[in-house]
């Protein structure tokens, strides 16, 4: 069993938004954007309420892209200063 306070590391994918339409990529046919996925990000505001029970304990956050890229995220600077108000000592990564 698991315990908030035991989680030290979490992964967070804040949106399906991509510009790229690399081949290899589920969401391109033939280099072309194939329309299966439908465009989606978290809010701030979702953010904040998945987040906040956890933030005092963490010591990593990587916001990653495997179905789009975290900067496409409107809200991503938000989050990452929030977060860093709240845990001065967090690292935070992204990879897109």
């Amino acid at each position: 069993m698991t315990f908030v306070a035991d989680i030290k590391k979490i992964h967070i994918e804040p949106t399906t938004v991509c510009q790229a339409e690399c081949p290899m990529c589920s969401r391109t046919i033939l280099g072309y954007h194939n329309g299966t996925m439908e465009n989606k990000e978290l809010s701030f505001n979702q953010f904040k309420t998945l987040v906040s029970p956890l933030l005092s304990n963490l010591n990593k956050v990587l916001f990653c892209g495997s179905f789009g890229d975290p900067i496409a995220c409107k809200d991503l600077r938000v989050m990452m200063l929030w977060m860093l108000q709240k845990n001065p000592r967090l690292v935070i990564g992204i990879n897109t």
